[in-house]
């Protein structure tokens, strides 16, 4: 494989690496206090959080869509929802 090789091979999954609007699906084994902490991070980060760590508004935007939507949801769903 080479170096400008850009499958889903080189990040070890099987999606189009080209494709951002690809879903994944990402599983996650916490204690209940690293799933607690994360959540309680997903209620706090706000939008300058993002902004200040992203490349540019475009990634910044992505960031807050991840933390605010999937995340949250799916920390809710396991039982960690810190509203």
């Amino acid at each position: 494989m080479s170096e400008t090789d850009n499958s889903g091979a080189v990040f070890g999954g099987s999606w189009d690496v080209n494709d951002p609007q690809a879903r994944i699906t990402v599983t996650l084994a916490l204690t209940s206090e690293q799933a607690m902490a994360l959540a309680q991070l997903s209620k706090r980060a706000h939008s300058e959080s993002f902004t200040a760590l992203a490349a540019d508004r475009g990634e910044a935007a992505v960031m807050a869509e991840a933390v605010y939507g999937p995340l949250r949801e799916g920390l809710a769903a396991a039982g960690f929802d810190p509203r």
